[in-house]
């Protein structure tokens, strides 16, 4: 994605934050949603604001807010990307630990 070539600055802030995370925009939703409500999203949730966020072009609040964060926290030089909570989400396939004993062949 490239955040500065988005119009809406609400979407491009989304889009920005997921860049820094390196993690998809629909997983920022979800990491969003979790710190806004304290509660993982229930199906139909997901299928609703998939809809309304990625086809409707339409950013709740709390995704704004949280994608904010995610951004001053970095301006601030006080963002972990790497950390495991922000990539819980994350495929397995994408699993940032080596497995055992590969270390001495890297």
């Amino acid at each position: 994605m490239h955040p500065d070539h988005e119009e809406d600055p609400d979407r491009a802030v989304v889009f920005h934050a997921a860049n820094l995370l390196e993690v998809g925009e629909f997983q920022l939703l979800q990491l969003a949603f979790f710190e806004w409500y304290g509660r993982e999203m229930h199906c139909s949730e997901k299928d609703s604001f998939f809809r309304s966020v990625f086809l409707e072009k339409k950013t709740p609040g709390f995704l704004r807010h949280y994608a904010r964060k995610i951004v001053l926290s970095d301006d601030s030089h006080d963002l972990e990307a790497g950390a495991p909570f922000y990539h819980r989400y994350d495929p397995v396939i994408f699993d940032r630990r080596l497995p055992n004993g590969i270390g001495r062949f890297v």
